[in-house]
């Protein structure tokens, strides 16, 4: 197995762990966790193997049907080129749409140098993470998550037990979380309140959770990043390197006023 092939099925093994609903369709695989509902990467329709070979507005009717229970739509496509060309279609129908880079390296801790004034870089619970949660969706609202989805994703990360790191410089400054199953591990949230960038903290909070990782088991650790952001290139200077680009599409709910 090469490591995109790894990604696509690591991805696929995570989705399961909360979605209750989980039923074939004519392109690949419709997910619902009826748990989680606002949590969009446990209810989606996910297009496999290969470019399904219609138009978005006929995925995006697709949509309306089997995911009628949600209040969102939430579109997956993991072949590349067939997310590439469905991008624009989307895009005219007014839906967020995302080409994520998965990224890959060994689990082997990078060399990363000791940032300046942290006292610690620690291990941590999930929850632990709360108020830098926060202060992260208060930096970007486009999602329009409600406050109580702060809760919602401890409730699922307890399920899937999710871990974090902390950074601690008079105060948590920054966070990673991360999980762990056999050999693969994926670093799943990275964040650091702005008036702290640029110091490396964020290189050392990475490189602490690859290493909470291998202790754990994990030989191969995935993380993802939007595949045009600054992140991905840090993430390139710790020995990640892209395996599998991904493109997502979804439809938020309407605003109520």
């Amino acid at each position: 197995m090469n490591e995109r092939e790894r990604a696509i099925v690591w991805r696929r093994t995570q989705q399961g762990l909360l979605s209750d609903r989980v039923e074939p369709w004519r392109h690949g695989t419709l997910l619902e966790a009826s748990d989680f509902p606002t949590y969009y990467d446990f209810n989606a329709l996910r297009v496999e193997d290969g470019d399904p070979g219609v138009e978005a507005a006929a995925l995006a009717a697709i949509a309306d049907e089997l995911q009628a229970s949600s209040i969102h739509r939430r579109i997956e496509v993991e072949d590349e080129e067939a997310g590439r060309r469905l991008r624009p279609g989307f895009e005219v129908l007014g839906w967020r749409a995302d080409r994520l880079a998965w990224l890959h390296r060994p689990a082997t801790r990078p060399e990363v140098a000791a940032p300046e004034g942290v006292v610690a870089v620690r291990p941590a619970g999930f929850a632990d993470t709360r108020a830098l949660r926060r202060a992260w969706k208060a930096e970007d609202p486009s999602w329009g998550d409600e406050p109580e989805f702060l809760l919602v994703e401890e409730q699922a990360a307890a399920r899937r037990g999710v871990r974090a790191v902390i950074a601690d410089a008079d105060g948590p400054v920054g966070f990673t979380t991360w999980s762990a199953v056999g050999e693969d591990a994926e670093i799943e949230l990275a964040f650091c309140l702005a008036e702290h960038r640029n110091r490396g903290i964020g290189a050392a909070l990475l490189a602490r959770s690859v290493e909470e990782a291998a202790e754990a088991g994990a030989r191969h650790v995935f993380i993802v990043a939007d595949d045009d952001g600054d992140s991905r290139r840090l993430y390139e200077r710790l020995g990640f390197r892209t395996v599998w680009r991904q493109h997502v599409f979804t439809r938020l709910p309407a605003k109520v006023s």
